[in-house]
């Protein structure tokens, strides 16, 4: 028998997404890296697909983990906030390994991956591909290459925007889900001494 109060309210939202953000982290910072061995060693690109289309997922299992500590007693906003919250940290924490990355482990990585898309369109031999070989050409030689700081700007941008859609399904279902009461009390059933006691 589960002895938790329904209303337990449980750690902060933050304290709790900097924990799922700590993971969040790990997991992005893998799919970076997996991004950056793409270029050398094509294989890592169908990690990179095959950890992107799992993110939701892997979001979903930690939300619904945090959830349970509270004895699902978080509203919807709570924990669509804890998602929000938790794709900025770990968003934080993918910047420090992309910037130390290309700011010293691989400082010629952006330069090259250019020079290689423009070989790409230059061997197509289509219209197109020399469109996109003259524009790429032109942004090297007249805007130069983006800066690491550039590129985790834009990285930090798009994990918020994402991470805001992404805790926005994750958190409806979840609501959704663990409304009813019979699959409340199964959860504690089988979680029980996981979850009970902090």
């Amino acid at each position: 028998m589960n002895t938790k109060s329904t209303n337990q309210p449980g750690r902060p939202v933050l304290q709790r997404a900097a924990e799922t953000g700590l993971y969040l982290g790990g997991y992005l910072s893998l799919l970076a890296l997996a991004t950056g061995l793409s270029q050398s060693a094509p294989a890592a690109s169908l990690l990179v697909w095959a950890g992107s289309i799992a993110l939701p997922f892997a979001l979903y299992v930690l939300l619904r983990r945090s959830l349970a500590e509270r004895d699902f007693s978080a509203t919807f906003s709570e924990v669509w906030l804890e998602g929000i919250a938790s794709f900025f940290f770990g968003s934080m924490i993918q910047a420090v390994i992309i910037y130390l990355g290309l700011r010293f482990l691989a400082p010629h990585y952006l330069l090259n991956s250019v020079e290689m898309a423009i070989d790409y369109f230059n061997q197509m031999g289509t219209p197109a591909g020399d469109q996109w070989a003259r524009t790429l050409t032109d942004i090297r030689e007249h805007n130069g290459i983006p800066t690491a700081v550039d590129v985790v700007s834009q990285i930090i941008s798009m994990n918020l925007i994402g991470g805001t859609f992404i805790t926005l399904i994750d958190a409806s279902i979840l609501k959704a889900r663990y409304s009813s009461e019979a699959r409340r009390q199964a959860w504690r059933n089988r979680h029980n001494s996981d979850y009970n006691g902090r």
